[in-house]
């Protein structure tokens, strides 16, 4: 045996692309992956890196996959890990979340079990008509409160998921579990920006979580965390197309707090060039209280920042970096009238 294989540093050191994109600074602000439809999908593990390839995939779910991509449907699917809390022999689980029309305040929900062995027969007939009976007899009811947490850990994409994901996941549970809320946490397959992990998909919110750790678990959960420390791992809210609309409407959660998810809203301006760096973004606003008002945002590019995309690629790469300054808010002391930065340093 060589001296070379028996040496402790014999192996190359796998370089995580988080952890370079922390410590480059780089805000996760604008990285959401917005699609007017997601569907997760009961997949058991595990999960290889072309998971529709998998050895546990039903038969000809990959096929059907791709042939809507093919047609240019580009809905989102996700897999989600079988719960054994909640998972029903024999069944397998479908929740579809569409994107309402603005102004809202997140997805419309819709939860089936399916017959395992019939799943791609169903969701094609899904595609062809959502009210279909055969359908609709397989819809099971879903509680107006429930939330579903989507934690990436689908390490065979990046080690990051793995090693950050799923620890995550497990507090992330029982939190959950001790809050006394209408939460349930999911293993989740690859949904972009490993490079924020550990990272999740907040739905029916549609709001996206990265970098989470410490106090940030329980503020996701239980929203017992300041907005603005919140906002350092916020990614973006899925209603928002465009990185410009995710980036104002990331100022728009700093100043408004919690109350500000519970608003519909409705966004302008958006640049019709999905490029676009630099933009004045309005966003109209209707608080379940009653409360009704608009801020307007100019958001403006603020350098690039050096980070890894990934921990199979020790290659870098320039992430935009923006700042926001507002330009106007309604009604005066409204929910967003406060600047948190200018009270921290009353």
């Amino acid at each position: 045996m060589s001296a070379s294989s028996t040496a402790p540093d014999a192996r190359p050191k796998v370089q995580l692309c988080s952890l370079v994109s922390e410590a480059s600074g780089e805000d996760p602000i604008g990285s959401a992956w917005s699609t007017s439809r997601y569907i997760a999908t009961e997949l058991p593990l595990p999960w290889p890196y072309e998971v529709l390839s998998g050895t546990n995939v039903p038969a000809g779910l990959k096929d059907f996959v791709y042939g809507l991509y093919a047609k240019g449907i580009y809905w989102g699917f996700l897999g989600i890990a079988p719960d054994p809390d909640v998972a029903v022999e024999g069944r397998t689980r479908v929740i579809v979340f569409d994107q309402a029309p603005a102004p809202a305040s997140g997805y419309a929900a819709r939860e089936y079990l399916f017959p395992s062995d019939r799943l791609v027969d169903l969701l094609s007939t899904f595609v062809e008509d959502e009210a279909h009976p055969e359908i609709e007899a397989f819809r099971i009811e879903r509680a107006a409160d429930q939330r579903d947490f989507l934690v990436c850990t689908h390490g065979a994409i990046d080690a990051c998921c793995a090693k950050f994901g799923y620890p995550v996941y497990r507090e992330l549970k029982k939190i959950a579990a001790e809050s006394g809320t209408n939460t349930r946490l999911w293993r989740c397959t690859h949904f972009g920006g490993h490079r924020f992990a550990a990272t999740l998909l907040e739905l029916p919110s549609g709001r996206y979580w990265g970098r989470l750790k410490g106090p940030h678990l329980s503020g996701v959960i239980n929203h017992d965390l300041p907005a603005i420390e919140m906002r350092k791992a916020y990614r973006g809210w899925a209603m928002m197309s465009h990185t410009l609309a995710q980036v104002a409407e990331g100022e728009a959660f700093r100043r408004g707090g919690w109350a500000w998810t519970e608003c519909a809203v409705e966004a302008s301006g958006v640049p019709e060039d999905a490029e676009a760096i630099e933009g004045t973004i309005t966003l109209a606003y209707r608080h379940p209280g009653g409360e009704e008002g608009s801020i307007v945002i100019d958001v403006i590019p603020n350098g690039v920042i050096s980070t890894m995309g990934s921990s199979s690629s020790e290659e870098m790469h320039d992430a935009q970096q923006f700042r926001c300054e507002v330009r106007s808010v309604s009604p005066a002391g409204g929910i967003l009238d406060r600047d948190p930065d200018a009270a921290i340093t009353a």
